[in-house]
């Protein structure tokens, strides 16, 4: 069997990440509660009615502003724990792919972020 696959170039850069800790003393669901509602969800329809019609950049950046009130949106939410309730791990967490729209580059201007929020054990 053969394949017509061809191998692809890739570079590899080093890209460090620093985890950052924070005790609210709040209990997790009233934290996760009171984030969500400072970070809604992204609103899709509307994004996609604005390229629908060849609205413009300043357009999406206004709908956002309707939509977030402090900048910062919620693309995806992800329950890990019935998976790695498998490996043995207990705590609840949760995570979310959040962006905001005040970076200045009009070709991407959502940044990525991640969001991972857990109860630590006592």
């Amino acid at each position: 069997m053969t394949s017509s696959v061809k191998s692809a170039k890739y570079n590899v850069v080093p890209h460090t990440l620093s985890r950052v800790d924070v005790a609210t003393g709040v209990e997790f669901d009233e934290f996760r509660a009171a984030f969500e509602k400072a970070a809604p969800p992204f609103d899709p329809a509307t994004v996609r009615e604005i390229v629908g019609r060849g609205g413009t950049w300043d357009e999406v950046l206004s709908a956002a502003a309707k939509n977030a009130p402090n900048d910062l949106m919620v693309y995806a939410t992800i329950d890990a724990l019935p998976l790695f309730v498998l490996a043995g791990h207990t705590t609840k967490q949760w995570n979310t792919c959040s962006a905001t729209t005040r970076s200045p580059r009009p070709c991407f201007a959502m940044t990525r972020g991640r969001c991972c929020t857990h109860r630590c054990g006592s």
